[in-house]
């Protein structure tokens, strides 16, 4: 399930799929976190903030930055604003909105997954209002 989930994650976003980033998948912190996507409709701080932390990890493995905004500044301050925006990681404001497109799309793809009774055999309150 954890692969469907990062596969979510990877076509609403900027974020290339690199080596690198399927070494950080053996990290457990970072496995529980895309577990977590799609089990709650609303993200929560701690939600993004972890995937705040996995796209810095994408982007410059050995800067220990947390927050995406700081690492763009620190990538593009080191490279004297010599760089393509492509290789920056993306806000944190387009990162959030990718994020909740994700955990959107992880939720439908969760409750997929769930029996739900047949209409025949329950009574839905509004049942009884079906044209005669």
């Amino acid at each position: 399930m954890i692969d469907v989930l990062i596969l979510s994650l990877a076509f609403c976003s900027d974020i290339s799929c690199k080596v690198s980033g399927l070494k950080l998948l053996e990290n457990p912190i970072f496995q529980q976190m895309f577990a977590q996507l799609g089990k709650e409709w609303v993200l929560s701080d701690e939600l993004v903030n972890k995937l705040q932390e996995f796209t810095c990890c994408l982007y410059a493995v050995r800067i220990p930055i947390k927050a995406v905004n700081d690492l763009r500044y620190q990538l593009f301050r080191a490279r004297k604003g010599e760089i393509e925006s492509g290789q920056l990681p993306p806000c944190k404001d387009c990162l959030c909105l990718h994020a909740q497109w994700a955990n959107y799309q992880a939720g439908i793809w969760h409750r997929s997954l769930q029996t739900f009774p047949h209409t025949s055999q329950t009574k839905w309150p509004w049942s009884d209002c079906r044209p005669r």
